[in-house]
């Protein structure tokens, strides 16, 4: 499974759950995060980000994934 259908299949899965379990999801990814982040600089921060919205194909799935599962919601 490549990162981006991991990443996919993650934001299906985030989207199914209830309030209670979001917020210990959340909860756990912010510790995990905040860890990962500790280590690196700004500058790896920024590349990092850069590296990601450059990623078209990832971009182009998470459009389809939020045109999927938001605006049918909102109709």
């Amino acid at each position: 499974m490549s990162a981006a259908e991991l990443k996919l299949q993650l934001f299906r899965i985030i989207d199914q759950q209830e309030d209670h379990i979001l917020k210990e999801i959340y909860s756990i990814l912010m510790q995990r995060l905040n860890s990962a982040l500790s280590d690196k600089t700004d500058e790896e921060i920024e590349k990092a980000y850069a590296e990601m919205a450059a990623d078209e194909e990832r971009e182009e799935e998470a459009m389809q994934w939020i045109e999927n599962t938001i605006i049918p919601n909102e109709i």
